[in-house]
């Protein structure tokens, strides 16, 4: 009688245990993800504020310019982080897998 309680009434199976080393994968992918996606939204805020900024004659020759290569490449940074958060997360959900199929729970 697997599944079954004592009063008859059905058990769901138990989850196998997940290993600690693929929830610190996954701890490590969200907190990229976040990082990336802070660094990213923090990146366009600065360029709409670059956009609509007043143009200032006392300021140096391309000083816009170089900003706004410098948010682009922040941006670039930002965007890579989610995309390695992503790749830790599916190594981490396949990490999990091939645990639960071994039966190890380390």
């Amino acid at each position: 009688m697997l599944g079954r309680s004592g009063a008859g009434m059905y058990l769901p199976p138990m989850p196998e245990p997940v290993p600690r080393r693929s929830r610190v994968l996954d701890a490590w992918s969200v907190a990229l993800v976040v990082v990336g996606a802070a660094a990213f939204v923090w990146t366009y805020v600065q360029m709409e504020g670059l956009r609509n900024a007043v143009h200032d004659p006392e300021a140096p020759l391309f000083a816009g310019y170089v900003r706004f290569v410098r948010l682009t490449r922040l941006s670039y940074v930002g965007l890579g982080l989610v995309g390695l958060g992503l790749l830790v997360g599916i190594g981490a959900a396949l990490h999990a897998r091939r645990a639960a199929r071994r039966g190890t729970s380390k």
